[in-house]
Protein backbone atom coordinates (compact mmCIF):
# COMPACT_ATOMS: atom_id res chain seq x y z
CA UNK A 1 0.00 0.00 0.00
CA UNK A 2 1.74 3.43 -0.73
CA UNK A 3 0.56 6.90 -0.45
CA UNK A 4 1.91 10.16 -1.70
CA UNK A 5 4.42 12.38 0.47
CA UNK A 6 4.02 16.38 0.86
CA UNK A 7 7.29 16.47 -1.52
CA UNK A 8 5.14 14.26 -4.12
CA UNK A 9 7.21 10.79 -4.04
CA UNK A 10 5.38 7.47 -2.98
CA UNK A 11 6.06 6.02 0.30
CA UNK A 12 5.40 2.66 1.47
CA UNK A 13 2.81 3.13 4.05
CA UNK A 14 4.20 -0.03 5.96
CA UNK A 15 7.22 1.46 7.06
CA UNK A 16 9.70 0.69 4.38
CA UNK A 17 11.63 2.63 2.07
CA UNK A 18 9.68 4.64 -0.40
CA UNK A 19 9.21 3.91 -3.87
CA UNK A 20 11.16 6.02 -6.07
CA UNK A 21 14.45 5.43 -3.80
CA UNK A 22 13.79 1.50 -4.64
CA UNK A 23 12.84 2.32 -8.14
CA UNK A 24 16.26 4.12 -7.87
CA UNK A 25 18.53 1.41 -6.34
CA UNK A 26 16.75 -1.04 -8.58
CA UNK A 27 18.28 1.25 -11.64
CA UNK A 28 21.24 1.55 -10.12
CA UNK A 29 22.27 -2.57 -9.37
CA UNK A 30 21.08 -3.30 -13.59
CA UNK A 31 23.46 -0.11 -14.19
CA UNK A 32 26.44 -1.71 -12.20
CA UNK A 33 25.31 -5.38 -13.36
CA UNK A 34 25.77 -4.09 -17.32
CA UNK A 35 29.03 -2.07 -16.60
CA UNK A 36 30.49 -5.57 -14.49
CA UNK A 37 28.88 -7.84 -17.28
CA UNK A 38 30.49 -5.28 -20.03
CA UNK A 39 34.11 -5.68 -18.40
CA UNK A 40 34.04 -9.34 -17.88
CA UNK A 41 33.05 -9.84 -21.56
CA UNK A 42 30.11 -11.56 -20.77
CA UNK A 43 27.96 -11.10 -23.70
CA UNK A 44 25.32 -13.86 -23.03
CA UNK A 45 22.29 -11.33 -22.96
CA UNK A 46 21.46 -9.12 -25.37
CA UNK A 47 21.25 -5.61 -23.22
CA UNK A 48 24.84 -6.40 -22.66
CA UNK A 49 24.93 -7.09 -26.46
CA UNK A 50 23.43 -3.72 -27.39
CA UNK A 51 25.57 -1.65 -24.70
CA UNK A 52 29.04 -3.39 -26.60
CA UNK A 53 27.46 -2.13 -29.80
CA UNK A 54 26.91 1.41 -28.14
CA UNK A 55 30.50 1.51 -26.30
CA UNK A 56 32.40 0.09 -29.22
CA UNK A 57 30.67 1.71 -31.73
CA UNK A 58 29.58 5.34 -31.46
CA UNK A 59 27.87 6.42 -34.63
CA UNK A 60 24.77 3.66 -33.28
CA UNK A 61 24.04 5.67 -30.27
CA UNK A 62 22.10 7.65 -32.64
CA UNK A 63 20.68 5.76 -35.05
CA UNK A 64 18.65 2.51 -34.63
CA UNK A 65 18.80 1.16 -37.68
CA UNK A 66 22.48 1.41 -38.08
CA UNK A 67 22.88 -0.24 -34.28
CA UNK A 68 20.58 -2.79 -35.58
CA UNK A 69 22.77 -3.39 -38.09
CA UNK A 70 25.94 -3.50 -36.86
CA UNK A 71 24.36 -5.82 -33.80
CA UNK A 72 23.22 -7.87 -36.87
CA UNK A 73 27.14 -8.05 -38.20
CA UNK A 74 28.69 -8.61 -35.12
CA UNK A 75 26.59 -11.51 -33.18
CA UNK A 76 24.43 -13.15 -35.72
CA UNK A 77 27.05 -13.45 -39.14
CA UNK A 78 25.96 -16.81 -40.02
CA UNK A 79 22.20 -15.19 -40.66
CA UNK A 80 23.16 -11.52 -41.64
CA UNK A 81 24.75 -10.48 -44.98
CA UNK A 82 25.39 -6.69 -45.30
CA UNK A 83 24.35 -7.22 -49.13
CA UNK A 84 21.06 -8.25 -48.44
CA UNK A 85 18.79 -10.06 -46.48
CA UNK A 86 16.47 -13.00 -47.47
CA UNK A 87 12.92 -12.76 -46.45
CA UNK A 88 12.96 -15.94 -44.38
CA UNK A 89 16.21 -15.12 -42.40
CA UNK A 90 14.32 -12.09 -41.00
CA UNK A 91 12.46 -14.55 -38.83
CA UNK A 92 15.99 -16.06 -37.33
CA UNK A 93 17.35 -12.24 -36.41
CA UNK A 94 16.87 -10.44 -33.09
CA UNK A 95 14.21 -7.96 -33.77
CA UNK A 96 14.51 -4.40 -33.79
CA UNK A 97 11.99 -3.58 -31.90
CA UNK A 98 13.82 -5.68 -28.92
CA UNK A 99 17.26 -4.19 -29.88
CA UNK A 100 15.89 -0.72 -29.53
CA UNK A 101 13.93 -1.01 -26.17
CA UNK A 102 17.34 -2.41 -24.88
CA UNK A 103 19.17 0.52 -26.19
CA UNK A 104 16.45 2.77 -24.73
CA UNK A 105 16.68 1.35 -21.13
CA UNK A 106 20.48 1.74 -21.42
CA UNK A 107 20.32 5.21 -22.59
CA UNK A 108 17.34 6.53 -20.69
CA UNK A 109 17.34 4.58 -17.20
CA UNK A 110 21.34 4.02 -17.04
CA UNK A 111 22.40 6.59 -18.59
CA UNK A 112 25.12 4.90 -20.23
CA UNK A 113 26.34 5.53 -24.25
CA UNK A 114 24.09 8.52 -24.95
CA UNK A 115 23.19 9.80 -28.08
CA UNK A 116 24.16 13.35 -29.63
CA UNK A 117 22.23 16.23 -27.43
CA UNK A 118 20.15 17.07 -30.62
CA UNK A 119 18.92 13.31 -31.24
CA UNK A 120 17.80 12.70 -27.43
CA UNK A 121 15.66 16.11 -28.09
CA UNK A 122 14.22 14.91 -31.16
CA UNK A 123 13.27 11.43 -29.52
CA UNK A 124 11.88 13.25 -26.71
CA UNK A 125 9.96 14.87 -28.92
CA UNK A 126 9.04 12.05 -31.15
CA UNK A 127 7.81 10.67 -27.63
CA UNK A 128 5.37 13.65 -26.84
CA UNK A 129 3.96 13.66 -29.97
CA UNK A 130 3.18 9.62 -29.67
CA UNK A 131 1.86 10.29 -26.14
CA UNK A 132 -0.38 12.84 -27.47
CA UNK A 133 -1.09 10.87 -30.43
CA UNK A 134 -1.89 8.09 -27.89
CA UNK A 135 -4.07 10.12 -25.36
CA UNK A 136 -6.18 11.65 -28.41
CA UNK A 137 -6.19 8.37 -29.87
CA UNK A 138 -8.74 6.85 -26.73
CA UNK A 139 -11.29 4.44 -27.58
CA UNK A 140 -14.76 6.23 -27.92
CA UNK A 141 -17.55 5.98 -24.86
CA UNK A 142 -19.96 3.88 -25.40
CA UNK A 143 -23.39 5.51 -26.38
CA UNK A 144 -26.57 4.70 -25.51
CA UNK A 145 -29.49 5.48 -27.89
CA UNK A 146 -32.83 5.91 -25.95
CA UNK A 147 -36.02 6.25 -27.79
CA UNK A 148 -38.71 7.54 -24.87
CA UNK A 149 -42.59 8.58 -25.34
CA UNK A 150 -45.06 9.20 -22.93
CA UNK A 151 -49.17 9.45 -22.96
CA UNK A 152 -51.91 10.51 -21.25
CA UNK A 153 -50.64 13.56 -19.71
CA UNK A 154 -54.30 14.96 -19.25
CA UNK A 155 -55.66 11.61 -18.02
CA UNK A 156 -55.41 9.83 -14.46
CA UNK A 157 -52.73 7.48 -15.33
CA UNK A 158 -49.51 8.03 -17.42
CA UNK A 159 -47.63 5.92 -19.33
CA UNK A 160 -43.97 5.88 -20.08
CA UNK A 161 -42.25 3.82 -22.57
CA UNK A 162 -38.54 3.77 -23.50
CA UNK A 163 -36.74 1.69 -25.81
CA UNK A 164 -32.76 1.64 -25.41
CA UNK A 165 -30.19 0.55 -28.10
CA UNK A 166 -26.98 -0.18 -27.29
CA UNK A 167 -25.41 -0.80 -31.00
CA UNK A 168 -24.99 0.84 -34.14
CA UNK A 169 -26.92 -1.60 -36.48
CA UNK A 170 -29.96 -1.64 -33.92
CA UNK A 171 -30.24 2.42 -33.98
CA UNK A 172 -30.46 2.00 -37.70
CA UNK A 173 -33.45 -0.88 -37.43
CA UNK A 174 -35.10 0.60 -33.97
CA UNK A 175 -35.41 4.55 -35.94
CA UNK A 176 -36.50 3.26 -39.20
CA UNK A 177 -39.57 0.89 -37.44
CA UNK A 178 -40.48 4.20 -35.30
CA UNK A 179 -40.73 6.29 -38.55
CA UNK A 180 -42.75 3.19 -40.04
Amino acid sequence: MTSDTPDGDSENVNGGAPIAEAKAARRERGRLDLIASLASGDFSGMRTRVAAMLNLYPHTRNSDVSLTLKYWETFQPEVFNASWIMPKDLFKLERLHYIVRARAKIQNEYGLFQADSAIRRRRKHIEEDMEDAVIEDAAPRRIAWIYADETGKNQDFVIVAAVWVLTGRAVFDISRAIEK
